[in-house]
């Protein structure tokens, strides 16, 4: 007998539960992996987590229900909340992929489909704010094949409170939407579904929705919120390693597929089976599966800077995989596609790891997680609170340095990002001059005064003793020194014009 790999069987007998705990796993090790090794966070995640902070939502990376989550969550637990909060999106995830796939490929192919959707999000960037918005998106792709597939008509109150909620995820609920709305306009499913004589309480349930998003939309353009997102810059990057999580997902359906095809399955090579597709399924999985990526494609040169990792593109690309197989697919070397799979999901956090660990000693450079934040942040909260004679509320500088510090003090103050008041809209001009404010900036050479850029807009800064700390992991770098002013809380301390 060949040996049959545990999860072969698991996909036999337990596929919801293989899902499951592979969703678990990857969640488990993004979340240990930055609560041991990350002395601060990512610097797009800092970036982000500025205005997530304060309310400050766009529709880029995730819209309101991302941001505010993830504020909702720091305010509770600080970051372990964020990191936990990626986690349960990631168990989430792995369990709807699970169970719309199996209502296309059945219970095996089903949990095989969602085990390679897990890989490919292992790879792709693990703390983008898009990917807290997956399960909506998924939950909306589920309803609406029960509704438009399988012609379940009473299932009509849930696709508008799934398509309610996706109002909330910014471009990826949206090209959400908009699929859905392609499939009921030029489907049969879907225009038997239009002419439902039970219309109405669907249209109450989203109108409960829509109120509130309409209100939002208000507010953004009001604040001019649409502007502020700290994702822009990161998008080549999220690009690049979704590739890779396609490739890789490509490479084990290679190695498990057949090179003679159906008449390899026999004796003892695992087998799993799915009944035929529906007529409707390949159009489905199409229109989830490209819609989003047009229509981002479509935005992408007025600015906008969405990306699919959110989006139903990722769980429609592994299910589309799997489908090409036969109704009868063996798994050969399937050694081999175990140890790809495991590679995929322990790769990118270990690579991770191992950059913040070794990167001081083999290269002599810091990486921005080896950053001492909370070390400087703590003296610095102290040192100005006895200055000033009043906590620190406001804190300045560079977006990365400043919102570091801020996520890492016990007195969790609020950020201006470059220390520039047009980029702080929710610092009134009255509550700087009554509160004061704390400017940091990197020291990088034996001058201690702040860059020109600083002095050029607060002229008037009168630098302190700088705060010098060893690094995380020190290695072969100099300790880390940062210089801090403070910005008195009085009228007539304002920014240069």
């Amino acid at each position: 007998m060949l040996w049959s790999a545990p999860w072969i069987e698991a996909l036999r007998a337990r596929p919801g539960t293989a899902a499951l705990l592979a969703g678990l796993f990857l969640a488990l090790l993004w979340v240990a992996v930055p609560l041991i090794f990350y002395a601060a966070p990512p610097r797009a995640l800092v970036e982000y987590l500025i205005y997530a902070r304060e309310w400050r939502a766009t529709p880029d990376s995730g819209g309101p229900l991302a941001a505010w989550a993830q504020a909702i969550a720091f305010s509770i637990a600080g970051m372990t909340g964020v990191y936990i909060l990626y986690a349960a999106s990631t168990v989430a995830s792995a369990w709807l992929a699970y169970r719309m796939a199996r209502r296309l490929l059945g219970r095996a192919m089903g949990g095989a489909a969602a085990l390679l959707m897990v890989a490919m999000l292992a790879i792709v960037a693990p703390f983008s704010p898009d990917r807290l918005v997956l399960p909506v998106t998924l939950w909306l792709m589920r309803e609406a094949w029960r509704l438009l597939v399988e012609r379940k008509s009473y299932g009509w109150p849930l696709v508008a409170a799934a398509a309610g909620a996706a109002l909330f995820c910014g471009w990826t609920g949206w090209a959400a939407i908009a699929t859905v709305g392609l499939l009921l306009g030029f489907t049969p499913g879907g225009r038997e579904a239009l002419r439902s004589p039970d219309l109405v309480r669907p249209i109450a349930v989203l109108l409960t929705f829509v109120v509130p998003f309409l209100f939002w939309v208000g507010f953004a353009v009001a604040e001019n919120g649409f502007g502020l997102t700290g994702f822009r810059a990161v998008l080549p990057v999220l690009l690049l390693s979704t590739v890779a999580g396609a490739l890789a997902a490509g490479g084990v359906i290679a190695l498990a597929a057949s090179p003679l095809g159906d008449r390899a399955h026999v004796g003892d090579v695992p087998e799993l089976t799915r009944p035929p597709l529906p007529p409707p399924g390949p159009t489905f999985l199409r229109a989830f599966g490209f819609t989003p990526l047009v229509l981002f494609a479509v935005l992408s040169p007025f600015g906008v800077a969405a990306s699919f990792l959110g989006s139903s593109a990722l769980v429609a690309a592994a299910t589309a995989l799997v489908a090409v197989r036969s109704e009868r697919a063996g798994i050969h070397r399937r050694r081999l596609v175990s140890l790809l799979w495991l590679f995929c999901l322990l790769a990118p956090p270990l690579a991770s790891a191992a950059l913040v660990v070794a990167g001081p000693q083999l290269r002599g450079r810091a990486e921005e997680a080896n950053f001492p934040a909370r070390a400087v942040a703590v003296p610095l909260t102290q040192a100005a609170a006895s200055r000033t004679g009043r906590p620190l509320s406001i804190i300045g500088g560079d977006s990365f340095l400043a919102g570091a510090l801020a996520l890492a003090s016990p007195a969790r103050p609020t950020v201006m990002p470059e220390a520039d008041p047009s980029r702080a809209p929710w610092i009134s001009a009255d509550r700087l001059a009554r509160d004061g404010m704390v400017m940091v900036w990197r020291i990088t050479d034996r001058n201690v005064e702040p860059p020109a850029a600083l002095r050029a807009r607060w002229p008037n800064l009168r630098p302190e003793a700088p705060i010098v700390v060893q690094w995380s992991f020190g290695g072969r770098l100099e300790p880390a020194r940062i210089g801090w002013a403070i910005v008195p809380g009085a009228a007539g301390t304002t920014p240069a014009q």
